[in-house]
C-alpha cells in the first residue's frame, strides 16, 4: 500500500518536471493517466457502495482522492472486513482497484517515463529514475500481492482446491514463490515496456496501435472460436456484453504486462494462453529490439526477457508440484464452472455458488441438473437452516425453484424463502 501511494505521488512529481522542460506532451499524458485511474476508481467505489449512506459515500471518495485507497483496502482484507453493504468482497474491491490502478497509471505511466529517459535530451537525474523505479516495483509488487492473497485465502482454497494452493504452506516456500513472482512481474513488464518503446519510436503510435490491436484480435477470436466470449460475472444484456468485451481487455493486458499468475483461471485468460504469453513477450520483444534498437538497448531488453523466462521456470519448480499443470490447463471457462465449480463439489455451501457464475457459462450444459439438486436439498435447508442460506439462496434466480415444492415457484426467491422458513418455525 505505501509504495502504490508512493509511486502516485512521484507521478505527480514528475508532472511537475516535465512543465520545468518543456515536456508538455509528458505532462499532458502523465495527467490523463492520473487522472483516468482516480476516475475509474471513484466509479468503481460509487458502484460497490450505492446502498450506504452519502456520508459513507464521500468518506469513500476522501480515500480514493487523498490517495489512501490502497492502504485502506489493504487493512479490510487483513482484517477481513464484511460489515460494509459493499456489493463485493473486501479482497475482490481491493482486486479490482489495484488492476485499475495498474491499467490506467501503472502500466502507461511506465512506458511514457522510458520514453522520455530514452530521448537526446533526457533528463537521467534522481527524480526520473526513482519514479520509474517506482512505477515498476509498484506494479510488480501489486501483481504479486493479489496472486499470492488470493491464493492463501483458506475459504479460496476450501472453495477452488484444484487452482488454488500452489504456493507451500510454508514461511520459506511463501517468501520463495513471492519473490519469484516479483521478479517475474517485473521482468516481464520491463521487457514489453522497452519493447512498446521501441516500436513508437520507429514505427509511431500508429505501430504501436497495430501490434496492440492485433494481439487483442488474436485473443478475441481464439475465445470466440472457443465458445467462450461471456465473462462469468452476473451481467446480461448490453450491460454483460460491455463487461464481457472490457474486463477481458484488462485482464489480458495485465497478463502481459506483469504475468500476473492470478489470471490463468480458466475463467479469465487460462493456464495455457498465460504461460504462452510470456514466451511470446520474451520472443517478440527480442525481435523488436534485433529489428530496430541499439546494441545497447538490446541486451538490456535480452537481460530482462531471459529473467522473466528464468524467474518463471524457477517459479514452476517452486510451487506444489501438483498445481504446475494449471499453467498448461486449456479448459474454457465454461468448462471449469461445469466441472469445478459444480461436479467436483461436495459442500451444499460451495455448491451453490454456481448462482454467481453467468448463466450462460453452465446452465445449457447442467441447468436442469441445477434445478433438481435444488429441489432436492431446499427442504433440508428449511429444517436446518445452515449460516450460509440466507445470503446463498437469495441468488437462486425463480427457474431454479419451479421444483421446489408448493408456491414456491411462483415466487420470488425471497418471498419463497421466507415463507418456507416461517412454515418450518410454524410446525416446531
Amino acid at each position: 500500500a505505501g509504495l502504490s501511494m508512493c509511486d502516485m505521488l512521484s507521478d505527480i512529481i514528475m508532472i511537475g518536471r516535465y512543465a520545468e522542460r518543456g515536456k508538455f506532451n509528458y505532462v499532458l499524458a502523465t495527467a490523463i493517466c492520473v487522472g483516468l485511474n482516480l476516475l475509474t476508481q471513484s466509479i468503481m467505489v460509487f458502484s460497490t457502495n450505492r446502498s450506504e449512506t452519502w456520508l459513507h459515500q464521500i468518506k469513500e471518495q476522501l480515500y480514493v482522492f487523498t490517495l489512501l485507497k490502497p492502504g485502506v483496502d489493504v487493512y479490510r482484507v487483513t482484517t477481513d472486513s464484511t460489515d460494509k453493504m459493499s456489493s463485493i468482497s473486501a479482497r475482490s474491491e481491493m482486486t479490482a482497484a489495484r488492476a485499475s490502478e495498474m491499467f490506467f497509471e501503472g502500466l502507461p505511466l511506465t512506458v511514457i517515463q522510458l520514453a522520455a529517459m530514452l530521448e537526446v535530451d533526457a533528463d537521467l537525474s534522481f527524480t526520473p529514475l526513482a519514479s520509474l523505479s517506482l512505477s515498476l516495483s509498484a506494479c510488480a509488487f501489486m501483481s504479486a500481492q493479489m496472486s499470492l492473497d488470493w491464493d492463501l485465502s483458506d475459504r479460496q482454497r476450501s472453495y477452488e482446491p484444484a487452482f488454488y494452493g500452489y504456493v507451500p504452506a510454508t514461511l520459506g516456500g511463501i517468501f520463495k514463490v513471492a519473490s519469484l513472482l516479483f521478479f517475474m512481474s517485473l521482468f516481464n513488464l520491463m521487457t514489453r515496456s522497452l519493447a512498446c518503446v521501441i516500436l513508437a519510436r520507429n514505427g509511431g503510435p500508429r505501430m504501436l496501435f497495430i501490434v496492440y490491436g492485433s494481439e487483442l484480435g488474436i485473443y478475441f477470436i481464439y475465445k470466440a472460436v472457443r465458445g467462450d466470449l461471456w465473462y462469468w460475472p452476473v451481467f446480461y444484456g448490453p450491460a454483460g456484453w460491455s463487461i464481457s468485451f472490457f474486463v477481458p481487455v484488462v485482464i489480458k493486458t495485465l497478463v502481459d504486462w506483469t504475468s500476473c499468475v492470478q489470471f490463468r483461471h480458466a475463467c479469465e485468460v487460462g493456464g495455457l494462453y498465460f504461460t504462452a504469453s510470456i514466451i511470446l513477450t520474451a520472443a517478440m520483444s527480442l525481435v523488436a529490439a534485433w529489428t530496430y534498437a541499439e546494441p545497447a538497448t538490446l541486451y538490456v531488453v535480452a537481460f530482462s526477457a531471459f529473467g522473466t523466462l528464468t524467474s518463471y521456470a524457477f517459479f514452476l519448480r517452486t510451487i506444489e508440484r501438483r498445481y504446475v499443470s494449471t499453467f498448461f490447463d486449456a479448459r474454457t471457462g465454461d468448462a471449469y464452472i461445469q466441472q469445478e465449480r459444480w461436479s467436483n463439489q461436495e459442500s451444499d455451501e460451495y455448491k451453490i455458488r454456481i448462482f454467481t457464475d453467468n448463466e450462460k457459462k453452465w446452465r445449457y450444459a447442467i441447468g436442469d441438473e441445477v434445478s433438481a439438486w435444488v429441489t432436492e436439498k431446499m427442504p433440508a435447508w428449511m429444517e436446518e437452516q445452515p449460516e450460509w442460506l440466507e445470503k446463498a439462496v437469495g441468488m437462486v434466480p425463480e427457474w431454479a425453484m419451479d421444483g421446489a415444492g408448493g408456491d414456491l415457484g411462483k415466487e420470488t426467491t425471497a418471498t419463497a424463502v421466507a415463507t418456507a422458513a416461517n412454515q418450518v418455525g410454524a410446525k416446531g
